[in-house]
């Protein structure tokens, strides 16, 4: 006599070798469906109770009656790259077990993994109670117009039935009927010229950290694109750049919400520039045209204008004049300026005694001949150069530190090798010109270069910015003792 249980319809048995294969299915339960990860396994309904073949019913007809796959679309018919719901969903009115033997594939079309909210629920058709498990639940882009035909899925099923008081495990294969959704291409009148092929509901928005920037230094133009629909196909939209401007190659990154149908993100994009002359520049209002398939119409949405005031280029010194400012200010850092003084005295005391020394052991042998010296400059001192240091630390941002490094390494090279020059090509030869800083070329044209990259080319990583600190520390160091040996002798 059928049974129906908790879990749908059952035999009642006592059977002991039926309950031993209840529990070995039960230790079997396959985890749930999870975007990203479509399950391999689905839960099981196997209890402890059994199955029964009502009248003549062969198992595989009764599996087939009881189990089936229901797919779904939202939209039968779509716009090329309109997105698509697409859900897959087992249906069982017996005691079974699943597992997905084959995933569906997509042909043609993007896809975006969505969160499945709902594990497990029943439904009842045609009176008779059914559980349903969603298998796979993805939104698809259609690339191309004409007929999509979507992929199957199959889910293999071990469901006990008991036959002349027997209990039997029974393996079917369930696959999908198949299905297709119909794409037609997007409406040709009224096509704005800037269109790339976005399609839902979206809002652009421009802006920049400060309005106020110095002709030459750089700073980044933020552009979002949040909305729903096909995000992932967004693009930079054009921006007319106005005269005295110069921009770089952009960087760009996604955010998407996986929960809904459809999928809500955002694309922002990143695009350095620099101000070549001083006076106000106006980045125009940034258009975007989309489709929006509710209203079947193209819609252009703008951005704000931005208007920046760039300032006359601030010069080296300036620079360095706001960085001793603070940085002498701070009484903290005095005992450093003791220690730096304690440190040069003793050198030179230790270097006066030698020579004496020596002057006495062999009065006959005439002196010898001083080496070249650095002309250090008297506007740059060793607390200077440790102070400014310490002020690339101060940044509130990887733009503001590697503009920092750079000028501390355009002043370390002043600071060694004498020259005011603030060209590197003419700093780095200055280097090469002396025995003891040679070596040093190199490294502090690397150094310079790396800054560069990170400002015009940046890779989001905080390890460069601490191995480049690093290697200024490490810099500065040696140049103080080729200073201190320098003024020593």
């Amino acid at each position: 006599m059928i049974k129906q249980g908790q879990h749908g319809y059952f035999c009642n048995t006592n059977n002991i070798m039926g309950k031993l294969y209840f529990i070995f299915f039960f230790l079997c339960l396959a985890i749930t469906i999870k975007a990203q990860q479509p399950p391999a396994q689905l839960p099981s309904l196997i209890n402890g109770e059994k199955n029964n073949t009502p009248g003549k019913l062969t198992p595989e007809a009764i599996i087939k009656k009881n189990i089936f796959i229901k797919t779904s679309l939202s939209k039968p018919t779509v716009f090329v790259g309109e997105p698509v719901l697409v859900t897959y969903q087992l249906y069982t009115a017996l005691s079974s077990q699943g597992r997905v033997s084959k995933q569906p594939s997509f042909n043609g079309c993007s896809v975006i993994e969505l969160t499945n909210e709902k594990e497990e629920f029943e439904e009842i058709i045609n009176g008779k109670r059914f559980h349903v498990f969603t298998v796979r639940k993805v939104q698809i882009t259609p690339l191309q117009e004409g007929k999509l035909t979507l992929g199957n899925v199959t889910v293999e099923n071990i469901v006990q039935l008991t036959v002349n008081n027997t209990v039997n495990s029974y393996t079917s294969n369930i696959s999908n009927q198949p299905f297709s959704v119909q794409v037609i291409p997007l409406p040709a009148n009224n096509k704005p010229a800037g269109f790339s092929g976005l399609i839902g509901n979206y809002t652009i928005a421009a802006s920049v950290d400060t309005n106020t920037i110095p002709v030459g230094e750089n700073i980044l133009l933020h552009v979002d694109i949040t909305g729903t629909g096909n995000i992932g196909l967004a693009h930079l939209p054009e921006v007319k750049w106005p005269a005295h401007t110069e921009h770089f190659d952009a960087t760009d990154s996604q955010q998407v919400n996986q929960d809904n149908f459809p999928v809500q993100g955002i694309a922002s994009f990143d695009i350095p520039f620099i101000g070549t002359a001083t006076g106000n520049i106006t980045i125009p209002a940034i258009p975007l045209c989309f489709f929006d398939p509710l209203t079947q119409q193209y819609k252009t949405t703008v951005s704000n204008a931005i208007t920046i005031h760039v300032t006359k280029a601030i010069s080296h010194e300036e620079q360095m004049q706001g960085i001793i400012t603070e940085e002498v200010s701070n009484s903290k850092y005095l005992w450093i300026v003791a220690g730096i003084g304690i440190t040069v005295l003793t050198a030179f005391s230790l270097s006066s005694r030698r020579k004496q020394k020596q002057q006495k052991k062999i009065p006959d042998t005439p002196a010898p001949q001083p080496m070249q010296t650095i002309k250090i400059p008297a506007a740059i001192t060793e607390q200077q150069l440790m102070a400014a240091l310490r002020h690339i630390k101060t940044a509130n941002n990887s733009t503001a530190f590697f503009t920092k490094a750079k000028s501390f390494i355009l002043l370390a090279m002043q600071y060694v090798t004498g020259d005011t020059s603030t060209e590197m090509s003419l700093l780095v030869q200055q280097l090469n010109n002396h025995s003891s800083t040679r070596d040093f070329a190199t490294s502090c044209t690397t150094l310079y270069n790396t800054c560069n990259e990170q400002l015009y080319a940046p890779v989001n990583d905080e390890a460069v910015e601490v191995d480049l600190y690093d290697a200024l520390s490490k810099l500065a160091a040696q140049f103080v003792a080729i200073k201190t040996a320098s003024t020593s002798e």
